[in-house]
Protein backbone atom coordinates (compact mmCIF):
# COMPACT_ATOMS: atom_id res chain seq x y z
CA UNK A 1 0.00 0.00 0.00
CA UNK A 2 1.26 3.48 -0.89
CA UNK A 3 1.87 6.04 1.85
CA UNK A 4 -0.89 8.60 2.41
CA UNK A 5 -0.79 11.99 0.70
CA UNK A 6 -1.71 13.68 3.97
CA UNK A 7 -1.70 12.50 7.54
CA UNK A 8 -2.66 14.44 10.65
CA UNK A 9 -2.12 12.60 13.94
CA UNK A 10 -3.15 13.72 17.42
CA UNK A 11 -3.61 17.37 16.38
CA UNK A 12 -4.25 19.84 19.20
CA UNK A 13 -5.17 23.51 18.83
CA UNK A 14 -6.60 26.08 21.18
CA UNK A 15 -7.27 29.78 20.82
CA UNK A 16 -7.05 31.22 24.33
CA UNK A 17 -9.50 29.32 26.53
CA UNK A 18 -11.12 26.02 25.62
CA UNK A 19 -9.37 23.78 23.06
CA UNK A 20 -10.83 23.79 19.56
CA UNK A 21 -9.19 20.51 18.46
CA UNK A 22 -8.01 17.72 20.76
CA UNK A 23 -6.46 14.56 19.33
CA UNK A 24 -7.86 15.13 15.82
CA UNK A 25 -6.76 12.65 13.17
CA UNK A 26 -7.11 12.63 9.38
CA UNK A 27 -5.57 10.40 6.73
CA UNK A 28 -6.06 11.10 3.02
CA UNK A 29 -4.84 8.65 0.39
CA UNK A 30 -4.76 9.05 -3.36
CA UNK A 31 -8.24 9.11 -4.96
CA UNK A 32 -9.96 9.47 -1.57
CA UNK A 33 -13.04 11.64 -1.37
CA UNK A 34 -13.63 13.18 2.02
CA UNK A 35 -16.36 15.19 3.69
CA UNK A 36 -16.16 17.09 6.96
CA UNK A 37 -19.45 17.32 8.78
CA UNK A 38 -20.03 19.13 12.05
CA UNK A 39 -21.73 21.96 13.84
CA UNK A 40 -20.78 25.60 13.41
CA UNK A 41 -17.60 26.40 15.29
CA UNK A 42 -16.51 22.78 15.68
CA UNK A 43 -13.19 23.30 13.85
CA UNK A 44 -13.84 21.96 10.34
CA UNK A 45 -12.26 24.91 8.50
CA UNK A 46 -9.45 25.12 11.04
CA UNK A 47 -8.60 21.44 10.51
CA UNK A 48 -8.40 22.03 6.76
CA UNK A 49 -6.20 25.09 7.29
CA UNK A 50 -3.83 22.98 9.41
CA UNK A 51 -3.83 20.31 6.69
CA UNK A 52 -2.96 22.96 4.09
CA UNK A 53 -0.20 24.39 6.28
CA UNK A 54 -1.85 27.82 6.51
CA UNK A 55 -1.88 27.84 10.31
CA UNK A 56 0.30 26.11 12.89
CA UNK A 57 -1.04 23.57 15.38
CA UNK A 58 -0.15 23.35 19.07
CA UNK A 59 0.64 19.63 19.12
CA UNK A 60 0.62 16.50 17.00
CA UNK A 61 2.17 15.47 13.71
CA UNK A 62 1.42 16.71 10.18
CA UNK A 63 2.84 14.63 7.32
CA UNK A 64 2.51 15.67 3.68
Amino acid sequence: MAPPLLSLQDIDLSFGGAPLLEGAELIVARYDRIALVGRNGSGKSTLLKIAAGSIAHDGGVRFV
